[in-house]
């Protein structure tokens, strides 16, 4: 199943498209910047790093993880991809378990 959003950007079942509509649809809503935060927060101290081991890994700044982390603000699909890459995950299933997440507090 292929989904067209208004700037022709695909998405497959979270698939090996860019899951730019993901983040343009989830990522400006307070609560669901905080959900991707609480687990990508989750998924850092589960691998025993720290937020200067990722900034360092990915490029970043301390600070902006932090953010990211706390749902101040949004992460671009790029940096995500870099984050979770480095913390042994597809930011794929990354965003499946986001997903997962939301819809069971619905």
């Amino acid at each position: 199943m292929c989904t067209v959003n208004t700037q022709n950007t695909f998405i497959l079942n979270f698939g090996y498209f860019e899951c730019i509509m993901f983040v343009r649809e989830h990522m400006n809503n307070t609560k669901r910047k905080q959900c991707i935060g609480t687990e990508l927060r989750k998924l850092r101290r589960s691998r025993d790093k720290t937020l200067e081991q990722v900034a360092n890994a990915v490029g970043l700044k301390k600070t902006t993880i932090g953010a990211y982390e706390k749902g101040r603000i949004s992460i671009p699909i790029d940096n995500l991809d870099d984050i979770c890459t480095f913390l042994g995950v597809d930011y794929i299933d990354f965003l499946k378990q986001v997903q997962n997440k939301l819809n069971e507090e619905k």
